[in-house]
């Protein structure tokens, strides 16, 4: 009996202990989803602001290079805007094609597909700021673009490009995604503790009503079960006396009409007897 309850609050302390655990993974996985992805886009406006505002500073200077169309030119601006800003600067012509590239020796820059019917070079093409995000096929690694429209009085005569990986910024959240680990499992460590502790203080009085039922059920009628508390439990327990009580009274009521009944019986002077569907004797007053 004391292992079989052993097992019954075991059983019932682990599966609360598992839900509890379990509501707080999917809790904290859903958190860490959302701030991971949350930092992600701070890290791209960021990103994009840094290299919007260097764009812009180098407009006139962009301007300058473009205005010539001298290749040599145009590469040492690229190469001396690269340095400062650590990012990988262009300059495209209005027709897409690309005239100078930072990362690109000048030999090489025919081998570059048109950027023409790209949105963001689109963008800027009519005077607008473009954006886009997407893996570089130079760097192989995701890198957010950023264009600004070179020219004066509404003519655009080039588009600047700037760009870098947006690793560039998230490498700095590796630290917090660290923390959010640790506190990931810190979490779920608490959820089990605390899963175990309230896990004991609901299974002990449930594995007491059960023994408290089983002993009714094997007829000990004076037994009645411990009401300590108003909640579920507590509602239990008086649910559980009221239905041994009013069991109790039935059988009271029972065991007297049976002795009334008896009684009449042995009281007549006729003889009474009792027989199943096989003919065997069930019961006979004494004159029978």
């Amino acid at each position: 009996a004391a292992i079989h309850v052993r097992l019954v609050r075991g059983r019932i302390a682990v599966k609360l202990t598992l839900t509890l655990v379990g509501f707080v993974a999917v809790t904290v996985f859903a958190a860490d989803l959302y701030l991971s992805r949350a930092l992600q886009a701070f890290a791209v406006e960021s990103l994009e602001s840094r290299l919007a505002m260097a764009a812009r500073l180098l407009h006139d200077e962009a301007r300058a290079a473009a205005a010539g169309r001298a290749a040599p030119d145009m590469r040492a601006f690229a190469l001396r805007a690269a340095r400062p800003t650590a990012a990988r600067v262009t300059l495209i012509a209005p027709d897409g094609a690309v005239l100078a590239d930072s990362e690109v020796e000048p030999g090489d820059l025919s081998r570059l597909e048109n950027h023409r019917s790209r949105p963001e070079i689109r963008e800027a093409l009519v005077g607008r700021q473009g954006r886009d995000l997407r893996t570089s096929a130079t760097l192989q690694a995701p890198s957010l673009y950023v264009e600004i429209p070179v020219g004066e009085a509404g003519r655009v005569s080039a588009v600047l490009r700037l760009a870098l990986p947006v690793s560039e910024v998230t490498a700095s959240f590796a630290a917090l995604y660290r923390i959010m680990a640790a506190g990931a499992l810190v979490a779920l460590a608490l959820a089990a503790g605390i899963g175990l502790f309230v896990a004991g203080r609901v299974t002990r009085p449930v594995v007491e009503m059960q023994t408290i039922a089983r002993r009714m059920a094997e007829g000990d009628s004076a037994l009645r079960a411990p009401v300590r508390s108003p909640d579920e439990i507590g509602a239990l327990g008086r649910a559980l006396n009221r239905m041994m009580a009013g069991l109790t009274e039935r059988l009271e009521a029972l065991e007297a009409e049976r002795a009334k009944v008896t009684a009449i019986l042995e009281g007549m002077v006729e003889g009474v007897m009792a027989v199943d569907g096989q003919g065997c004797i069930l019961w006979m007053n004494e004159r029978a």
